[in-house]
């Protein structure tokens, strides 16, 4: 059975395609199962770390250009590792300093951030080798500053950033704070530029839309981003000239990056203002309407498109605002804004079935029915947890159906990203499979 995109999926504006972005997107979307939104987010949210304090962009307030993300994708179908990887294959060469000493995978303790970005004494002698040059009199010490923090495990971070150091340190890093945690080994951290991206399946992000998990501030600080592989390629098949044109957007990206990372701020220009003015603000304003879980996420739009359409004309080296990029901004937000509400509305209708109407034995009977239905290709673990028993059996519960039914788990290989599970009934399997 061939894989087919979720119908009501939200579904990303073209007007995002913007500038060098949109370049990106030409060019390797065509070739890869990742997500064009995962890609987007992890091409914007790289850069803007990459881009570091010296920028503000400025307007209604002034604020870092700064942009944080979560990828919201089923394991396997979400691709959001393929999104990763894809991003790796030009952006690696633009800042190799900075891919080699500003990117972690580790997002634990807020202390353990805090460190990451630390301000180094010159008595702290970590790291620091005895040749040292010497600048006004003094050996000179490397702190770095920039961190981009990319967590495959995001599920279980969002679960640490309640009630311990680390929801705080978030919401002080992406507001564009000093860091400080006063403790015995306490830190401190000048002028930090962090920026996280996490990755989660829908369930696990679902779980956390609880007015008292996001009342914090944390999680609303991120935009979330529906993600899933918009189509099967087995053995993509890239033209001659990919590695090339690869090649030419990395040089376009680097050679963008010192005017981006200049001292001074980003702004608007007239006819981008009045947008923002006439259009943006009275449609982002108004939450009425909105539930009090998604007014968390709805709130943050205004600054968040300031934020992202700074990116968009950095990156296209301007430090003017062209109202092509609030437009190109406007679309991920909205985006992501659809992803959320996309992720409640599957939530709470998921939520307000009590499990109990449905016993396992007539899960068994939905389980056997829909492989048959399928054939020797069976069915995916994912559309089987999202389709056929609608998000209301947890994996050990599945996995018991599986074994109750006498069906059968193979993982195939993919283009990129995990293997799929995939789930079939043996009699009705391809012989040698």
């Amino acid at each position: 059975m061939a894989f087919e995109p979720t119908k009501d999926r939200p579904v990303l504006s073209r007007k995002a395609w913007h500038g060098i972005a949109g370049d990106i997107l030409d060019l390797v979307t065509p070739h890869t199962e990742a997500d064009p939104a995962g890609i987007l987010a992890t091409t914007l949210a790289t850069y803007s770390c990459m881009i570091g304090t010296g920028r503000r962009v400025t307007g209604p307030i002034t604020q870092p250009v700064n942009v944080w993300f979560i990828l919201m994708g089923e394991t396997g179908i979400g691709r959001k590792g393929t999104a990763d990887n894809v991003t790796a294959s030009f952006m690696a060469g633009v800042d190799e300093y900075f891919w080699a000493n500003c990117r972690t995978p580790s997002l634990s303790t807020g202390e353990g951030l805090t460190y990451s970005v630390r301000d180094v004494k010159l008595s702290d002698n970590m790291g620091v080798g005895e040749n040292l040059e010497m600048v006004d009199g003094l050996p000179e010490v490397e702190s770095i500053k920039q961190m981009l923090v990319t967590s495959t495990e995001f599920a279980a971070v969002m679960s640490k950033s309640q009630g311990g150091t680390l929801g705080p340190v978030l919401r002080d890093a992406w507001d564009g704070k000093d860091l400080a945690i006063h403790t015995k080994d306490a830190y401190h951290s000048t002028n930090p530029h962090i920026t996280v991206l996490g990755h989660v399946t829908p369930t696990e992000f679902g779980a956390k839309l609880k007015s008292h998990d996001m009342a914090g501030g944390t999680y609303n600080r991120f935009l979330p981003m529906f993600v899933e592989m918009p189509h099967e390629l087995p053995w993509p098949e890239r033209p001659s000239d990919y590695d090339e044109r690869l090649s030419e957007i990395t040089d376009r990206l680097r050679m963008a990056l010192p005017f981006a990372q200049e001292e001074g701020v980003v702004t608007f220009t007239e006819d981008a203002k009045q947008f923002y003015i006439s259009e943006i603000y009275p449609e982002y304003n108004d939450t009425q309407g909105d539930s009090e879980t998604m007014k968390q996420f709805t709130t943050r739009r205004l600054p968040y498109v300031m934020r992202i359409a700074a990116v968009y004309a950095l990156m296209n080296e301007r430090q003017h605002i062209y109202k092509e990029d609030l437009e190109a901004a406007k679309a991920i937000v909205d985006y992501s804004i659809e992803s959320a509400r996309y992720i409640e509305k599957n939530i709470t209708t998921i939520s307000s079935t009590p499990k109990s109407k449905i016993t396992l034995e007539e899960d068994a009977e939905l389980l056997t029915k829909a492989l048959e239905q399928a054939g020797e290709d069976g069915l995916t673990r994912t559309h089987l947890t999202t389709k056929v028993f609608s998000y209301r059996r947890h994996r050990h519960e599945v996995d018991a159906l599986i074994t109750k039914v006498g069906a059968k788990v193979r993982k195939i290989p993919s283009a990129g990203g995990r293997p799929v599970e995939r789930v079939y009934l043996p009699e009705l399997a391809i012989k040698g499979a």
